[in-house]
């Protein structure tokens, strides 16, 4: 059942499964195994990501309001936003009450009886991540984290969403290729550096959210390996049929992957 997702792409569209002329299970084999090298090679992108987002949160917040802007409920839209948090700190240091840092605060402080933030938001997940920056009630703080990364905070938002979403996709070992997103990320309309060219702006497929962590890591890391990596990865497995995932054959050219 599991692999049955991964075979209607070599199928006859009638509805009837036969299976294409000359397929053979080496090709649809060959298409799982492909997968499971895309998921790591997006989770390890979205690691990146991940901590670079939570290093701007915390130090955009901390200069502004100190270092446990997190327990100022002035600072969050609603209570439910603010308390949640709370709870979500409590339960997270109680699960690493082990983590050196976090021993050590627990050990020596009190108060304020949670860690700073520095310490607090560095064991919380990518969702609980994301939460925070939508629950941000002050469209300045929300700014000053969304412009270090070439993006609106509208923008900002939705793409914290979805990498959390895809996020869990990987550590589900859900398929990636082939997939409609059920959370898609926001369009990009004022790009800050190089992009796509809106004509390619469909952000129901895999390759929307490889072009989105690409914009990321060009504003962390422009000199890193993605792109080689990624090519490298889609030239191993030749014959996956990538426009299933949105690719278009003159991908290679946008202006985002030549940068």
């Amino acid at each position: 059942y599991r692999l049955s997702a991964y075979m209607l792409a070599y199928q006859q569209k009638d509805g009837s499964h036969r299976f294409l002329p000359g397929i053979t299970f080496d090709q649809v084999l060959e298409l799982y195994v492909f997968d499971r090298a895309l998921r790591m090679f997006v989770f390890d992108a979205i690691e990146r990501i991940e901590v670079a987002v939570r290093t701007r949160l915390i130090y955009q917040m901390a200069l502004q309001h100190g270092s446990h802007w997190q327990e100022r409920q002035d600072l969050f839209k609603a209570r439910a936003d603010f308390f949640t948090l709370q709870k979500q700190i409590d339960e997270a240091c109680a699960q690493n009450n082990q983590e050196v840092f976090i021993k050590h605060y627990l050990d020596t402080y009190d108060p304020p009886v949670r860690p700073a933030s520095w310490m607090s938001l560095e064991i919380l997940t990518m969702g609980s991540l994301s939460r925070v920056y939508k629950g941000l009630k002050h469209n300045p703080d929300k700014t000053l984290v969304a412009t270090h990364f070439g993006l609106h905070p509208h923008v900002m938002e939705s793409w914290l969403h979805m990498l959390t979403y895809v996020r869990n996709l990987c550590a589900h070992h859900s398929r990636l290729w082939n997939r409609e997103l059920g959370i898609q990320p926001a369009l990009l309309h004022k790009p800050q550096r190089a992009w796509i060219d809106p004509a390619f702006n469909n952000n129901g497929r895999m390759y929307y959210v490889l072009c989105c962590l690409r914009y990321l890591l060009l504003g962390i890391n422009p000199h890193g390996s993605y792109t080689a990596r990624l090519k490298t990865l889609l030239a191993t497995y030749p014959s996956v049929p990538m426009q299933y995932m949105g690719f278009t054959p003159e991908w290679e050219k946008e202006p985002l992957w030549v940068a």
